[in-house]
C-alpha cells in the first residue's frame, strides 16, 4: 500500500512539475551552447577544480616532478630580450627567419624605421586572421606553459606571485597533427599591484606569444613556440595596466 502511495505521489509530482523541469532543461542547454560554449566546458571545469575545489588537475597532479629550472646562463633562446621588441632588442625580433614575435612599434624611435615596420605589418594583412572561438582559459594556458618552460614558470608563480593572462587568440592552420591550434600573446600578471609585468625578476625566459594546441577534441591545451605571425595585442596590455591615478 505504501509503495503504491509513494509511486502515485511521484507520478503526481512529475505531472505537476514536468513541464517546468523540461523548460529549465532546455534553457540550461541554450545557456551552455550560446553563453558558455560546449567546447569550453572541459576547461571551465578544470579551472573550477583547481581554484574552487582545490583538487588540482591532470596537468598539476605531479608538479613536484617538474624538472628543476635551468640555470640563468643555460639556453639563451629562452631570453625574453631575444624575442620581444623593446627598442634595444628590435633587430633580433625582426630578423627571425620565419616567425616574427609581435612587438610594440611605438617603441621604435627612428621615424623611417617605424614607417618601414608599419608598412611591413600592413603587408601581413592581419585582418584576414580568424579570431578563435575555442581557446584555453588563463589557467589552462598557464599549465601548458609550465610544462613548456620545464618548471621555470612554476618557480615564478610560487616565488613572485606572477600568473599568465591570455590575449586575443587566432586560429592557426599549422596543427601538426593536433586537433586544433591557436596563436596568441601572453603577459605576466602581478596580483599584488594589479598590473602586468614586463618580465620576471632574474632570468628573462618568457616569450611574448605562443601557440596552444589540443591533441584531440576536449583534451587539455599544450603550449609550443609561436609558428604564425600575429599582431601586437595592445588591448591586452591596456586591460591589465594600472591607471595613472592608481599609481599615485
Amino acid at each position: 500500500m505504501d509503495n503504491n502511495v509513494q509511486k502515485n505521489g511521484t507520478a503526481s509530482w512529475l505531472h505537476k512539475h514536468g513541464r517546468s523541469l523540461l523548460v529549465m532543461f532546455i534553457l540550461m542547454l541554450l545557456f551552455l551552447h550560446f553563453v558558455v560554449g560546449f567546447h569550453h566546458i572541459p576547461t571551465h571545469w578544470e579551472s573550477f577544480r583547481i581554484n574552487v575545489l582545490h583538487l588540482g588537475g591532470e596537468e598539476f597532479s605531479d608538479l613536484d616532478n617538474v624538472p628543476e629550472a635551468r640555470d640563468e646562463n643555460d639556453d639563451a633562446d629562452f631570453a625574453w630580450a631575444g624575442s620581444s621588441a623593446s627598442a634595444q632588442d628590435f633587430t633580433v625580433a625582426v630578423d627571425a627567419p620565419e616567425v616574427r614575435y609581435p612587438f610594440d612599434i611605438n617603441k621604435i624611435i627612428d621615424p623611417e624605421r617605424k614607417a618601414e615596420e608599419i608598412k611591413a605589418i600592413q603587408a601581413e594583412h592581419f585582418e584576414r586572421l580568424e579570431i578563435a572561438d575555442d581557446y584555453p582559459i588563463d589557467e589552462n594556458a598557464q599549465s601548458g606553459l609550465i610544462r613548456l618552460t620545464e618548471g621555470l614558470l612554476l618557480d615564478v608563480i610560487r616565488e613572485q606571485g606572477l600568473t599568465i593572462r591570455l590575449g586575443t587568440c587566432y586560429n592557426n592552420p599549422r596543427t601538426d597533427g593536433n586537433y586544433r591550434c591557436i596563436s596568441c600573446m601572453v603577459l605576466l600578471y602581478d596580483d599584488t599591484v594589479n598590473r602586468y609585468q614586463e618580465a620576471p625578476e632574474g632570468i628573462n625566459f618568457m616569450k611574448p606569444a605562443y601557440d596552444f594546441c589540443r591533441p584531440s577534441e576536449g583534451a587539455l591545451w599544450q603550449a609550443r613556440d609561436l609558428t604564425m605571425n600575429i599582431p601586437y595585442d595592445y588591448a591586452l596590455f591596456k586591460r591589465y595596466s594600472v591607471k595613472d591615478k592608481e599609481r599615485l
